[in-house]
């Protein structure tokens, strides 16, 4: 029967000695690792952060204790670093794992000079250790990527506000704060404005964030870059680098907003064109002016275009126009049966016989109501003249 030459302490001790050529051994394993390349961080120095990670295990074995405070340090340090340098973190678990499965082999090499019993305690201790430290990285490389992801949102945020607010922005700083980012300012951008009414169970931040995910799913195939997300009013706001045309990018928005649940509930502004990002305000305000008219018309379950909407914007824009058209109408709009008359009347290219079949009453009927309209309102509804006008009115009478 073998006697045991050296104690588990002592044994820690030569580890200890030994930390250069252990670290340079998992270093051969580590390095290659996706993330552990010289992209991300120097050979050199990942050299030094495995010696000192083997001294400090190898220092806390030897009293089968708890990681002294300076390895569990360095262990958030690890997660820290490689959150910010990107290393992926299962990439970082997996480091972990090598340096684990290096000191037990070290260990089990070394059997023959153990007591069985402080083997098994040695190896048990250093599985212990190993979930102690790889759960600490973990833990602070998530919460290092929450830090990171939230500062990305509010510079994001705060450029959207800058891009989409009412006074102009300085180009210069635009295009500084953009390339903080990473993001080119002269790629050419499309503004998307987002509004989504809660299902059940749901609040109204979850519905906006349920459709952009959707859109952004669609959407990203088509962008050179990072998509910017930010709020104009209330109302979500995406800006999209384009490598498109806009019509191909309404398309995908449209399906996206088709593929989700209960899509009607789904309403998309977009802007008529695309532009460099210090020329974004007027875009963001087309994408705005378009999701308020599908709003104020009842629209949804569609996008909408800045340039389909164009009377209906200007009318918006001048209330005291809006409401003077809406009074051409008003002698009527106590009277459903005759408003939905002219609306058919005006749509089908002022076809009697098309407007009583989608109204639902005989072909007769129509001429009659025509001539009611015409009376209470004071003017030919017949007239072609007058259709741009009634036109103008009916929407007015939608939008108010």
């Amino acid at each position: 029967m073998t006697s045991a030459v050296v104690s588990l302490s002592q044994l820690a001790a030569r580890m200890e000695q030994s930390a250069p050529d252990l670290a340079n051994e998992i270093l051969r394993y580590v390095w290659g690792i996706p993330g552990y390349s010289e992209e991300r961080i120097s050979r050199s120095e990942l050299a030094g952060i495995l010696e000192d990670t083997v001294r400090g295990v190898a220092g806390s074995l030897r009293h089968v204790g708890d990681a002294d405070p300076a390895t569990i340090l360095s262990a958030q340090q690890i997660g820290e670093a490689r959150a910010l340098q990107g290393v992926p973190v299962d990439a970082m678990a997996q480091s972990w794992m090598t340096v684990q499965r290096v000191l037990v082999d070290h260990l089990v090499m070394r059997a023959d000079s153990l007591a069985p019993d402080d083997l098994r305690r040695g190896v048990a201790w250093l599985g212990s250790i190993f979930a102690v430290l790889t759960r600490t990285s973990v833990d602070t490389y998530r919460k290092t990527q929450d830090e990171v992801t939230a500062h990305y949102d509010r510079l994001t945020g705060d450029l959207v506000a800058r891009l989409a607010g009412a006074q102009p922005a300085d180009p210069d700083d635009i295009v500084q704060r953009a390339r903080i980012l990473g993001v080119d300012p002269n790629a050419q951008h499309l503004a998307i404005a987002v509004s989504a009414s809660p299902l059940d169970g749901e609040s109204a931040p979850q519905a906006y964030v349920r459709v952009q995910r959707l859109i952004l799913a669609r959407v990203a195939p088509m962008t050179v870059g990072r998509v910017l997300i930010g709020h104009l009013d209330e109302f979500p706001l995406l800006i999209a680098p384009l490598k498109v045309p806009v019509e191909a990018a309404e398309a995908q928005i449209a399906a996206a907003v088709r593929q989700s649940p209960h899509h009607p509930q789904a309403l998309v502004g977009i802007g008529q064109k695309t532009a460099r990002l210090p020329q974004m305000a007027a875009v963001c305000r087309q994408a705005r002016e378009a999701l308020d008219v599908g709003l104020r018309m009842s629209w949804s379950g569609r996008v909408v275009r800045f340039d389909t909407v164009l009377p209906e914007v200007l009318l918006i824009r001048s209330p005291d126009v809006l409401e003077q058209y809406v009074e051409l109408l008003r002698p009527i709009m106590d009277r459903p049966e005759l408003l939905d008359t002219l609306r058919a009347y005006v749509e089908s290219g002022l076809s009697a016989r098309e407007t009583a079949r989608r109204v639902f009453v005989h072909p007769n009927t129509v001429p009659y109501r025509l001539k009611t309209i015409s009376s209470l309102l004071g003017r030919d509804v017949s007239d072609p003249a007058s259709t741009v006008l009634l036109e103008l009115a009916l929407r007015a009478v939608d939008l108010s």
